[in-house]
């Protein structure tokens, strides 16, 4: 009866040894992969939401549930920002980054850390070291040339080469400057449409990601995916008399995001309403996309302008 009893308590020990040992697996695992954020580009709330401010909101992370975490952890949260491709949408990296720290508190909390310099180096440095961040293929995809742009904005070089500097003309005459950029190789290119769709997945693709043309060359100079030039600044199209400002959309109506620095052309004005119309616009180097007016990367008020 001894040993029966002996046996029994041996093999109790064997199993209760056996399941501490899968739950420590287990909560090591779950400690190495959790992410800071409750959904991901993939997740059913995700796709459902209908504008941009509602994906904000899913991807917001309070501040305080940040502060506790390491330089490194914060990149890693900026690296697995389910909006991380708005670095990509804008006209140049340094109003990308700044306007993203607004809606990103990792990025916010990252860039005021008095080691992101040492800790940025120390990361692009490690083999492989994109690979621990816990994010949809689409983002983690693009982690290197993400980490290349952080790098390169805390260094402040610059990360656009340009080859020459041309003008154009609006209808009135005036000289705008283009620029012509270096093209994307096609793993970039590949790179950008796809994490494009996946984070506005209600955002219909039209023509890929280049940076070729860009959203004002796109909405003011040539509304053509043929269009080879690059334009940071559309002012002069609004104030030389070639375009009015007007309340009223129509399918010839221009918009203007004037604190986001974007520029779209109307592609449907069903219910003659902003709200209700759809617009096309080039995303930075990203791809070329008919959207809602506030289901896109830029946010704020816009303004319309039709041909005086």
């Amino acid at each position: 009866m001894k040993k029966v009893i002996s046996l029994i308590l041996t093999l109790l020990l064997v199993v209760s040894s056996l399941l501490f040992s899968i739950s420590v697996s287990a909560a090591s695992k779950s400690a190495e992969t959790d992410s800071v954020y409750a959904v991901s580009v993939d997740s059913p709330l995700w796709k459902e939401a209908d504008s941009a401010e509602e994906l904000r909101e899913l991807a917001y992370v309070p501040e305080s549930a940040l502060c506790g975490k390491s330089t490194e952890e914060l990149l890693k949260a900026v690296l697995e920002y389910p909006l991380i491709f708005d670095i990509y949408a804008y006209n140049d990296y340094e109003t990308a980054i700044n306007r993203l720290s607004v809606h990103c508190t990792a990025l916010n909390l990252f860039l005021n850390r008095r080691d992101a310099k040492e800790t940025i180096n120390s990361f692009m440095q490690r083999n492989n070291a994109v690979e621990s961040i816990n994010a949809p293929e689409c983002i983690k995809d693009t982690a290197s040339a993400t980490l290349e742009i952080l790098n390169d904005y805390i260094n402040s070089c610059s990360v656009t080469d340009s080859r020459a500097t041309i003008y154009v003309q609006t209808p009135n005459g005036s000289n705008v400057q283009v620029f012509q950029y270096t093209e994307l190789s096609q793993s970039e290119i590949n790179r950008l449409n796809a994490l494009a769709r996946a984070t506005y997945p209600q955002a219909q693709y039209v023509s890929t990601a280049t940076q070729k043309y860009n959203c004002h060359s796109f909405a003011w100079y040539k509304s053509n995916t043929s269009n080879t030039y690059w334009m940071n600044d559309p002012s002069l199209y609004m104030s030389d008399g070639s375009y009015t400002s007007t309340s009223y959309i129509s399918s010839a109506s221009k918009v203007h995001y004037p604190s986001d620095k974007h520029s779209a052309n109307v592609y449907d004005a069903t219910g003659n309403s902003i709200s209700n119309a759809l617009v096309k616009s080039k995303w930075g180097a990203g791809p070329l996309m008919i959207h809602k007016v506030h289901y896109c990367p830029y946010s704020g008020g816009v303004t319309l302008w039709h041909r005086s």
